[in-house]
């Protein structure tokens, strides 16, 4: 009840005993004479589903006042031994025609404009599981309506502000929810495919190495024909270079994979918990168990070496092209 209808109280609900309005809880109440109860004013509890088809809403128009004519969810007033769930669920049946299932609640919001007192609208999320849409007695013309079609005139009793709510939430979607654990898996997948891609231009690289190295040399023991061997060393400093380009733009990319894997473990894994943890910089258990030196550091390393041998190729045969040149 209303604080306006408290007021207009006469009687005590509990003894029948006479009120009077006195001052509690710095407010006026009414309060028994003979039993002392004070008749608290209560709000009015609604409640009413939220059914979308896609990015449309759906809307029936009201047959009784108040709000004559506005636009509202299906809704009504919940009774005083039902939960609020089933009182949208049984108001959306009788005023749609259809049978649905109550899902969350999506939000509640005040009213202060109801003729009968201020009041509070619960609006839970319905899927449709039955029935058929049509009129019924309590509500006509239920429509869906797009964001941008919805009606100006909209009810009151906490409809409208329901109603804006969904709008500006289509309007504006939330962003979802990241899954981190499948993020995880997806990243470390990319980190084993970098993996490949490293193995596999690293078996190409070492065999062409090892053709070019052969190349240098006769089956008799004797070196090539300095211009022949020029050429040969030219070509093998060529491929040592590319492949430390290729090399380091992976090395890159692993290192990038493995910075975003450490920040998703981090805001999955407490600090006890790193010793689970697969980025190495989490983890010291692992950085203490997996010893030696990686070959992530092994692969610059050879790849410099195998260029200066073959720039010292190259300058080996240069110079004994000199007399043939003229130098």
């Amino acid at each position: 009840m209303s604080t306006a209808e408290t007021r207009c109280l006469r009687f005590c609900a509990a003894c029948g005993g006479n009120l009077e309005v006195r001052q509690v809880d710095e407010r006026e109440r009414p309060v028994c004479v003979r039993c002392a109860r004070v008749h608290y004013g209560q709000l009015i509890v609604g409640a009413g589903c939220l059914i979308e088809d896609g990015q449309r809403l759906l809307l029936i128009r009201r047959l009784h006042e108040p709000f004559l004519g506005a636009w509202c969810l299906p809704a009504g007033h919940v009774e005083d031994n039902e939960p609020p769930a089933a009182a949208a669920q049984r108001e959306t049946l009788e005023e749609t025609g259809l049978q649905v299932e109550v899902g969350s609640l999506v939000d509640a919001y005040f009213s202060g404009d109801h003729p009968a007192g201020c009041g509070v609208f619960l609006v839970y999320r319905g899927t449709v599981r039955g029935g058929t849409l049509q009129e019924t007695a309590e509500g006509s013309t239920p429509t869906f309506f797009g964001r941008d079609e919805l009606p100006s005139e909209l009810s009151g009793g906490g409809h409208r502000a329901a109603i804006e709510a969904w709008r500006n939430r289509v309007s504006n979607p939330e962003p979802q929810p990241v899954n981190l654990q499948a993020q995880l898996s997806i990243v470390w997948t990319a980190r084993y495919q970098q993996d490949q891609v490293l193995w596999r231009v690293f078996g190409v690289f070492w065999p062409t190495n090892a053709i070019l190295l052969a190349a240098l040399f006769r089956s008799s023991g004797q070196s090539l024909p300095p211009k022949i061997g020029a050429i040969t060393a030219l070509c093998g400093a060529f491929v040592a270079t590319v492949w430390f380009l290729i090399q380091r733009r992976a090395l890159g990319h692993v290192k990038r994979i493995e910075s975003i894997a450490e920040g998703i473990e981090k805001a999955l894994l407490a600090p006890t918990q790193c010793a689970y943890a697969l980025s190495p910089r989490l983890s010291n258990t692992a950085r203490d168990k997996i010893g030696g030196v990686t070959a992530r550091t092994l692969m610059p390393i050879c790849t410099a070496v195998v260029f200066l041998l073959w720039l010292l190729g190259l300058i080996h045969f240069i110079r004994h092209l000199y007399p043939i040149l003229g130098f």
